[in-house]
Formats: C-alpha cells, sequence, structure tokens
C-alpha cells in the first residue's frame, strides 16, 4: 500500500476491525472552511507501541486547506511525511480527507470530533465501499445511505491526540 505509512499512524489497529477506506478521489472538493479546532501541534496519546513517538503539526495553508506534517520518532526509524489536508461536511459528519504530497491520487478519510482538548480521530471503514475505484458522487451516496450505520467510522481503531502545547 502506497499509503501504508498514514495508516499505520491513524489507523494502527485497523486489524481488529476493517481497513480504513483509500480513495482515488477526495469526497468533496476542499470548500469547507478551516477548522480552528484541528489546527496545533499533537501527539498519539494512545498509540500502541510505547516506544514510538509521533508528532502532527497542522496549520492552515490557506482558507479551505491544512498543511500536515507527520514525524514518528523510534529506536529503529526517524522519519517525516507531508500531508494536505481539507474537510467534507457531509451526512452530520465532519471528514478530513488527508491525502500525501508524494501521492496525489491516494485520500485517506478520517471523521474527527474534539473532546475536551483531545482530539479524537477514526478511519472510513472500507466494508461499505466495496473493491472498485468510485469518484466523489459514489462516495457521498454512501455516506449518505450509511450515514446512522454504527461501523461506518472504525470506533474499535480510534486513535486520540493529545496537544502537544496549551
Amino acid at each position: 500500500m502506497k499509503f501504508a505509512y498514514i495508516l499505520s499512524l491513524f489507523c494502527s489497529l485497523f486489524l481488529l476491525t476493517g481497513c480504513p477506506y483509500e480513495s482515488h478521489t477526495p469526497i468533496t472538493a476542499a470548500y469547507h472552511a478551516v477548522d480552528s479546532a484541528l489546527i496545533g501541534q499533537w501527539f498519539i496519546a494512545d498509540f500502541p507501541r510505547q516506544k514510538d513517538t509521533i508528532y502532527y503539526d497542522i496549520v492552515a495553508f490557506n482558507q479551505q486547506e491544512y498543511f500536515v506534517e507527520a514525524r514518528q520518532y523510534s529506536d529503529t526509524l526517524n522519519s517525516r511525511n507531508y500531508y494536505r489536508g481539507f474537510i467534507s461536511a457531509i451526512a452530520g459528519h465532519k471528514i478530513l480527507n488527508l491525502h500525501d504530497f508524494m501521492d496525489e491520487k491516494s485520500y485517506l478519510f478520517l471523521n474527527y470530533k474534539p473532546i475536551g482538548d483531545q482530539m479524537q480521530l477514526l478511519c472510513l471503514n472500507d466494508a461499505y465501499f466495496g473493491d472498485s475505484p468510485l469518484d466523489s458522487s459514489s462516495i457521498q451516496t454512501i455516506l449518505l445511505e450509511n450515514k446512522d450505520e454504527a461501523d461506518l467510522f472504525e470506533k474499535e481503531s480510534s486513535i486520540i491526540l493529545q496537544p502537544l502545547q496549551k
């Protein structure tokens, strides 16, 4: 998978549930205003491997898009990846569309919810989307048709981001 790094960071527990859904197209275009709740320096508060430290710097790139830098430090790996992100608001969910600057064709989708000073991230479950590539309109239709399904977003693989600074 070309998106293996981001999958391991955001959805490290996906083996317990379905896989996160990836697409060659975003859910919508980048039209929704930047949500200031996402902006800041974060680290994964509940990453399962205690020797890893993963940081995210999220800044507003413009009025609709974010620039995301992911830095991972461990005993055996030090890496940085850069992503573009923007929000799609659909079916009562705010979904962050993320794609790697190095791979413009792969999008990962994360439902996000502020919980106090933390941020919960939930991956979109691929079980609803099949194996065929879908366009944005088809993805939106599936989201609308399944908006009330409890497992549309993988709660079992929830990631909690903690702010690095106040």
